[in-house]
């Protein structure tokens, strides 16, 4: 059991991916964000960072089980979504208090985003479990990993627009990109 959870989080694996994405891609755009919470961004950048989002909301909903006691990986994702178009929303022009407003909205997506992966991840592991007993894993894993890949990618677009806004995104994205070996 043990020897089965550290090939998931081996590089280039989709665990090692999937937790990557939890600690590196989403912190750092958490950190830009809270670095704009007083002066907000521009609107064509809120829309791409929506998109990548729901990017890895149709991504990660792939690896997840139904279940009647919880709720599912896509709903969890999708309220990540609301609580970054909540924060987004806070309108400097309509809102005298935007910047406190989007501080409290920030320490909600940082309190999410751990649900989101840690949900992410217990069903990648189900899923391992699985594979293995069919003796396919490492040709399954691979295809899943290139598929998480993309949730990463995803952010392509909003930083090589938006590379001042964003640079601590722009530079764990790059990192990742470099490690996985794909061209920009």
């Amino acid at each position: 059991m043990a020897q089965r959870h550290q090939n998931l989080y081996a590089r280039g694996r989709t665990g090692w991916s999937i937790k990557r994405y939890k600690e590196v891609t989403l912190v750092a755009l958490l950190v830009d964000l809270r670095n704009h919470a007083h002066d907000g961004i521009p609107e064509p950048a809120c829309k791409a960072i929506k998109a990548a989002i729901d990017l890895a909301e149709v991504t990660l909903t792939k690896f997840s089980k139904p279940s009647l006691l919880c709720r599912s990986l896509s709903d969890v994702i999708h309220e990540f979504y609301e609580l970054y178009d909540t924060w987004n929303g806070y309108d400097n022009n309509k809102h005298t208090n935007a910047p406190e407003l989007r501080v409290i909205a920030h320490k909600k997506l940082v309190t999410h985003r751990e649900h989101c992966i840690d949900k992410a991840m217990k069903s990648v592991s189900i899923m391992e479990d699985q594979i293995e007993k069919e003796q396919q894993m490492d040709l399954i894993m691979d295809m899943e990993r290139r598929e998480i890949d993309q949730i990463h990618l995803g952010f392509m677009g909003l930083i090589r627009e938006y590379p001042e806004v964003f640079p601590m995104l722009t530079k764990k994205v790059m990192e990742y990109q470099k490690i996985i070996g794909k061209a920009a």
